[in-house]
């Protein structure tokens, strides 16, 4: 498939769960809906964090994420019926990024959110 043309605005719908979670105080997770109020802020920095990694750049742009209507959980269940079994809750969304293009390019081969290398935060671009 071709490329997608990255503007300084894309809407994406997710494909997978996209996975978001802040961490407390007793190192659990505390996994965040897109409508909690710190979830722009850790969608961002999470997105930001990938491009530093590829690039030296810091991008002086503004991000600015908006959710598009409704939102969905899917909670999946990692290692099942091990010792280690964890459930890790993602929602499933159409959300508006405002970025530079260079980070909606790494946030649509690199994934959004974390847990990317578990198939998590995979989406497509969704034509306005």
């Amino acid at each position: 498939m071709p490329e997608p043309d990255f503007q300084q605005e894309m809407v994406y719908q997710s494909i997978s769960p996209i996975v978001v979670a802040k961490k407390m105080d007793n190192n659990s997770a505390k996994y965040l809906t897109p409508e909690d109020d710190d979830f722009e802020r850790i969608f961002t920095q999470n997105l930001i964090h990938k491009y530093l990694s590829e690039s030296e750049k810091i991008p002086l742009a503004e991000l600015k994420f908006e959710l598009i209507g409704d939102f969905r959980k899917k909670g999946i269940l990692i290692k099942a019926n091990t010792p280690q079994q964890t459930k890790v809750i993602g929602y499933i969304f159409r959300f508006k990024l405002s970025a530079p293009p260079e980070l909606q390019r790494v946030g649509f081969h690199a994934g959004f959110g974390e847990k990317n290398a578990q198939g998590f935060g995979c989406v497509k671009v969704v034509e306005e």
